[in-house]
């Protein structure tokens, strides 16, 4: 399971402002990849099986599902939902132990970052479970109890977070910090960005004038998921911290630059 990958035609789908679910497989290295020799015969023939199998069946299984079958898919959802959170833990945790002191309270802010926006995202995930439970209002409780629970489970996840970053600090004869948004993020807070129509044309993406070290354009597929991440209900601040969680990468700053950008270019505006 990978983050965002821009590389095939399912880009056509996710695109933020399409928004429909897609399958993509990818097998790498392809010796053959976009030459003549690219054949059918150079294909594996267990995995086009697989690949048939697997997204016939999601495609029939979300297509076809029924109030009954939401609490399946519900506790298949949630118990992957678990465990990319503790993931996302696993991750925040190490980013502190393996900073330097003089950047321990930046890596504290990061590793809140994470952890916050592994639960939205994963929260969104959830809420979408809704769809299933069309009017059965006991299957809809359920859901909405699951994604209460789950909710409640940040406050806990947070306080691990903090025990670190106080005991760390501790050992380096630091007074430990509260997270704070610093002026500058406070601004972008309040800036949220939405399409000026509803496609993006690839060209366009990219082709907006930033400094040669932003760090947005610098991730690979960075342009392409920031701008799937504008919604007109997220700010300039979330798409960064949105952008940070998944790829490590995107100063806020360097978001707002790529931003303004398209707003400059037409693509967006800032409501």
């Amino acid at each position: 399971m990978g983050a965002f990958d821009f590389g095939s035609d399912h880009v056509v789908l996710i695109d933020g402002e399409v928004g429909i679910p897609t399958v993509f497989f990818e097998c790498w290295p392809d010796d053959f990849y976009h030459t003549n020799m690219d054949t059918p015969d150079k294909s594996d023939p267990t995995q086009l099986k697989r690949v048939a199998f697997i997204g016939a069946a999601s495609a029939v299984t979300f297509a076809c599902a029924k109030p009954k079958d939401a609490v399946r898919i519900a506790s298949e959802t949630y118990s992957r939902s678990e465990g990319r959170i503790s993931e996302d833990l696993k991750k925040a945790l190490t980013l502190m132990s393996k900073s330097p002191q003089e950047k321990l309270y930046e890596a504290y802010r990061n590793a809140h970052i994470i952890i916050k926006q592994g639960y939205l995202r994963e929260i969104e995930t959830l809420e979408s479970l809704k769809l299933f439970a069309e009017n059965d209002r006991k299957i809809l409780n359920y859901i909405v109890n699951l994604i209460t629970k789950f909710k409640s489970e940040e406050k806990g996840d947070q306080e691990k977070i903090r025990d670190h970053y106080e005991i760390l600090c501790g050992y380096y004869n630091q007074k430990p910090k509260k997270f704070e948004l610093t002026k500058d993020e406070i601004e972008m807070s309040k800036m949220i960005p939405e399409r000026t129509s509803k496609e993006i044309p690839s060209r366009r993406r990219l082709r907006v004038k930033t400094s040669s070290t932003n760090s947005v354009t610098r991730i690979r597929y960075g342009p392409f998921e920031a701008l799937n991440f504008v919604d007109g209900k997220r700010s300039i601040l979330d798409i960064a911290h949105a952008l940070y969680s998944e790829y490590g990468g995107g100063d806020p700053a360097d978001m707002k630059e790529f931003i303004m950008a398209h707003v400059k270019a037409g693509n967006l505006r800032i409501k």
